[in-house]
């Protein structure tokens, strides 16, 4: 009944060198990469509402808002870049655990490093690495039965990461990192309703993780105290969310190796159950010489855990909807290219061509891939032509799973991609660099210093 106890006397203590060199390289890559998703989405309706509406309530503070230039309070600032980075299905993912952890922590982090005076870039990938670890270990806890219960991860372990790693910004004493972490889980909740009847509210999913956390951080630095054993407790979140399956799982080799190692940066704009079906059919279009006007059907065999999590939506209503069907969005891929997922439109959700060929896409439980079902986010597409013909494609680990890491060449290209647009080559250069050498960085000179767009 300690568990709590040990996690916040970890992310308090751990120290930069307890971190091995690989996991802080590809922490460095992940807040890169977290950034870029920031700023390239940072124009997007949704974004847009959400950065209004904060603006409305009256926020003034010291920490930036990414593109804009908007400095808020640090929650507010944390919650408005987080809606940014999740706002396009772009930001990472840890298949293991299924949780988005990069827009959850890197917001909280950097609001909170640049409120507080913070400016080495290495105090940034320490509390990073410590925000990640509690995050995906409450999730890891609770997994499978908080998905098959559809509690979104982002809302109910999210608030616990974001505390850690906020705390960790703020110096904060080991018993005030455990009060944070008591007072994150008043804050946990979250439905996956949006699978199946859309809307846009799973675009701020992981800000009111990020945004729970920050606040419960700075809760406890001024006093506030809540249950300290609210993970493991006989009320505590894990009895709530998931009938305490998994308590050993909080505290199990817990900094021997480090969770942060399995989380990835995605290749596609879609839910990551659909990378896999995506990358075959993009292999065999360039392989066989097939068009979208070729196709006469598709198969998608995978786990039942996808075919309930993307198989509802056949023709979506909203761009949210597109991202989570896997018969439209490989319609859409078919036709314009996997990469037009990134802005589906009007023109899409009211094509008739689309329409009728998501209708010709059959998913399946395929029984190898079921075996995998909690560990692989794996499939097998079946592409039937209109001369008889049919053409199978296995990929088990889409690229950024842990399986099929994503080169450091290809993880610049996706930000200069997303960031180019907003800030211009030059200024996305320079960030770039300073980014990809975050340790040795000045915050304020190297990073905040270039988020935002420059003033035409």
């Amino acid at each position: 009944m300690h568990e709590t106890k040990t996690l916040a006397e970890f992310a308090h203590a751990v120290r930069d060198t307890d971190i091995p060199e690989a996991t802080r390289a590809h922490a460095r890559g992940l807040i890169l990469d977290q950034l870029g998703c920031q700023l390239g989405s940072a124009h997007l309706p949704w974004s847009r509402q959400v950065r209004a509406t904060t603006l409305a309530l009256g926020s003034v503070g010291p920490s930036t808002v990414l593109a804009d230039g908007d400095r808020l309070r640090p929650d507010d600032a944390a919650f408005v870049n987080s809606a940014f980075g999740a706002a396009n299905e772009i930001d990472d993912a840890h298949p293991g655990v299924r949780v988005h952890p990069g827009a959850v922590v890197v917001p909280a982090v950097l609001a909170t490093a640049q409120a507080a005076g913070v400016t080495r870039g290495a105090d940034v990938v320490t509390a990073t690495v410590v925000g990640y670890e509690v995050l995906l270990r409450v999730a890891w806890a609770g997994f499978p039965l908080l998905m098959q219960r559809h509690h979104h991860t982002p809302v109910s372990a999210g608030p616990f990461g974001s505390a850690a790693g906020v705390a960790r910004m703020l110096g904060l004493t080991a018993e005030q990192t455990r009060h944070a972490l008591a007072i994150a889980g008043s804050h946990s909740g979250g439905q996956m309703e949006y699978t199946e009847s859309g809307g846009s509210v799973k675009r701020i999913h992981t800000a009111i993780g990020a945004v729970a956390g920050v606040r419960s951080a700075y809760f406890a630095q001024h006093g506030l105290t809540g249950p300290l054993a609210v993970l493991e407790g006989r009320r505590g979140f894990l009895e709530a969310f998931a009938d305490r399956a998994h308590v050993d799982r909080l505290v199990s080799d817990l900094g021997a190796s480090f969770m942060i190692d399995g989380a990835g940066p995605k290749g596609y704009f879609a839910e990551y159950r659909i990378h896999a079906p995506l990358q075959a059919l993009e292999e065999l279009m360039a392989e066989q010489g097939f068009g979208f006007a070729d196709i006469a059907g598709m198969r998608v065999g995978v786990s039942s855990v996808t075919v309930e999590a993307v198989g509802t939506i056949v023709v979506p209503d909203d761009a949210l909807g597109a991202q989570f069907s896997m018969r439209f969005a490989l319609a859409v891929a078919a036709r314009h290219g996997a990469d037009r997922l990134r802005a589906v439109g009007p023109a899409e959700l009211h094509d008739p061509e689309l329409a009728a060929l998501a209708g010709r896409i059959e998913l399946y439980v395929h029984p190898e891939v079921e075996q995998r079902r909690w560990t692989s986010f794996g499939g097998v597409l079946t592409v039937r032509t209109a001369d008889g013909r049919e053409h199978t494609r296995e990929v088990r680990e889409a690229l950024g799973t842990p399986g099929n890491r994503m080169s450091d060449e290809r993880l610049a290209a996706k930000f200069r991609s997303l960031v180019e647009p907003v800030l211009g080559v030059d200024r996305c250069a320079d960030l770039l660099d300073a980014l990809w050498h975050l340790e040795e960085a000045d915050l304020d000179r190297d990073v905040f210093s270039r988020v935002t767009a420059p003033r035409t």
